[in-house]
């Protein structure tokens, strides 16, 4: 993470060199769109790092196999929990209800992060890598209201078919009302239908291919609704902000040292 970091604080020049292959201290602050002075500072900050090379006799640098070996190396998912971690860590103690952190792809989803070690309360726990199934989380109905609509259904008929009676929201005009109000809402409540938990869930970012939501975990005979919409809901929203202001620049590091050419 803290390579990925460091790489991200001087991303711009990282790109410009990566797009040229080489170039002068010059040559490359002009694509990259700064100064020389902050382009010189940014690479031999790379270069002390290992990710770029400097060609003395040259007075040019290039990037080095080290920064494709970073960029296939980190996983989203990596990034996202190392954000996460501290948050759910911190709002967990404050709401005194344990937190799960989720990352769906098409109908798969895992859990990736959990805080129940932080609370003594007779709930079942989750561990990293669990898969969960798609219908008993309202992470299942974020993925599919952040998708574009044709995805959605898509996703929908898909879960259908595979978990069948399963499911419990089976009525294609319940689901779409479902999505349009959390498109609005910014987040859903699931009520306890099997078992006394209930949760409450937000979306926190999309690489594309990996979604991923926050959510919160509950005994839902403990907790009023209104204490789920006036403070659980906007104490989940600006966590996720919080995760994916950190996470995105993170993210787009990743996604330039893999195209990056050396």
């Amino acid at each position: 993470m803290e390579e990925v970091k460091g790489l991200e604080r001087g991303l711009d020049v990282l790109m410009a060199l990566g797009e040229m292959g080489s170039g002068t201290v010059r040559q490359i602050a002009k694509r990259a769109g700064v100064s020389q002075q902050a382009a010189y500072r940014s690479l031999e900050s790379l270069r002390r790092k290992g990710f770029a090379h400097r060609n003395t006799y040259r007075e040019a640098y290039r990037a080095t196999t080290r920064t494709l070996t970073v960029g296939g190396e980190i996983s989203p998912d990596v990034v996202v929990m190392s954000a996460a971690r501290s948050v759910m860590t911190e709002l967990t103690r404050t709401l005194k209800w344990p937190m799960l952190l989720t990352g769906l792809t098409n109908t798969e989803m895992t859990a990736l992060e959990a805080t129940d070690f932080l609370l003594r309360r007779n709930m079942r726990g989750f561990v990293h890598g669990a898969k969960l199934p798609f219908f008993e989380r309202p992470s299942w109905a974020l993925y599919q209201a952040a998708c574009p609509p044709d995805k959605a259904r898509e996703l929908f008929a898909e879960t259908v078919a595979k978990f069948g009676p399963q499911l419990f929201v089976r009525d294609r005009e319940f689901h779409a009302s479902l999505l349009a109000r959390i498109r609005s809402q910014g987040y859903v409540i699931y009520d306890a239908f099997r078992g006394p938990e209930g949760s409450i869930g937000v979306p926190i970012a999309s690489t594309g291919e990996r979604f991923f939501a926050l959510e919160l975990r509950f005994v839902a005979a403990e907790v009023p609704r209104a204490t789920i919409k006036n403070t659980f809901a906007p104490a989940l929203k600006a966590a996720a902000k919080a995760i994916k202001g950190d996470i995105e620049p993170l993210l787009a590091a990743i996604a330039a040292l893999r195209t990056a050419v050396v």
